[in-house]
């Protein structure tokens, strides 16, 4: 995951988050704004990554170059299921 900020602002954005599924190389463009706290950001996650994964999402999205171990994973997924 990454941002790019300090766009021009358009439709009341003015950044974009990038996230990178290791896996398969996919990128997803998520407009936001560089205000966006912590619990924004996970429920964006939620809203535009998550959902069209799955569990399948906590392997190729979250794990880092020395993997993510299982307390990490079972972590991340509960917050996940539990953002409103």
């Amino acid at each position: 995951m990454d941002f790019v900020t300090k766009l021009p602002i358009s439709r009341d954005y003015d950044s974009i988050l990038v996230v990178c599924d290791r896996f398969s190389k996919m990128l997803h463009f998520i407009v936001t704004t560089a205000k966006i706290i912590a619990k924004g950001l996970a429920k964006l996650f939620r809203d535009n990554v998550w959902k069209l994964y799955g569990f399948k999402v906590i392997n190729s999205f979250l794990s880092t170059d020395k993997q993510a171990n299982q307390e990490d994973k079972s972590r991340a997924r509960i917050v996940l299921e539990n953002i409103h």
